[in-house]
């Protein structure tokens, strides 16, 4: 493939703001997982990921405005 292929994975899996959500189980795995496939040369093939897991947003945000600004 041509070109750079970015991808920006987030998982959340905890929610300490909103005391009403349950944790979820697997969010960290699938990312896990899904960055795994995503920088396989066979399958994905992408540049660069870039995986969130339980990270702040204005880390994931200051993560997309950087990617989208080297498109």
């Amino acid at each position: 493939m041509k070109g750079k292929r970015y991808a920006i994975l987030i998982g959340s899996s905890n929610y300490p703001k909103e005391p009403g959500l349950k944790n979820l189980r697997c969010p960290e795995k699938d990312v896990d997982a899904l960055d795994a496939v995503l920088r396989s040369p066979d399958f994905g093939g992408f540049t660069k990921t870039f995986a969130f897991k339980n990270s702040p947003s204005h880390e994931i945000l200051e993560k997309i405005e950087t990617v989208l600004g080297e498109a």
